[in-house]
């Protein structure tokens, strides 16, 4: 047997204004202002080590900005733990605040979905926001990170952190592909 999505006008619809709006949506700020902090562009490896419990936790992951303002994020925590739930890559924007003196700081916003285990079965989504600086003279990232866990359904937009908020420091540096 043959099976096929139904997808509906409703669906249709959705789909069709996605693929009308769709690049412009990531780019949460104007192309010029973006343009002051093109030194990002790219992909940098992040260490973190937070502790929890008294136990340490380290943990790496790879940001991707582009120069259209979006934003990629991957975790070397993904599998899940014992815990928290595994968790798809992130996705979402980037926006440039200031490039000054050779530091060039910047905002992220990515969004992570949780995969339901036997644990704990309730899918929810994890917003994940970011604040680094990127040296360009010593070619590091600082920066930090804040998490909070929502109910799938909840408006992950919504103002401030609520809920019990992860939060870590991280130091990076820039992935460049060999000559």
């Amino acid at each position: 047997m043959k099976r096929t999505a139904q997808v509906g006008w409703f669906g249709t619809a959705f789909w069709a204004m996605l693929v009308a709006i769709g690049p412009n949506t990531a780019s949460a700020q104007s192309d010029a202002k973006l343009e002051a902090c093109l030194d990002v562009v790219g992909t940098f490896m992040t260490y973190r080590s937070i502790k929890d419990d008294g136990a340490e936790k380290k943990g790496r992951s790879m940001l991707s900005l582009t120069n259209g303002g979006q934003a990629f994020f991957t975790d070397s925590a993904q599998g899940g733990g014992l815990t928290f739930q595994p968790f798809t890559e992130g996705r979402g924007s980037w926006r440039c605040i200031s490039n000054e003196d050779g530091k060039v700081m910047f905002s992220v916003l990515v969004f992570h979905f949780t995969l339901p285990t036997h644990q704990d079965p309730r899918q929810k989504i994890s917003r994940v926001i970011t604040r680094a600086t990127y040296d360009l003279e010593k070619k590091e990232l600082t920066g930090q990170t804040a998490i909070v866990y929502l109910p799938l359904y909840d408006n992950p937009m919504g103002a401030g952190m609520p809920g019990n908020r992860i939060n870590y420091k991280f130091t990076g540096f820039p992935i460049v592909a060999p000559e």
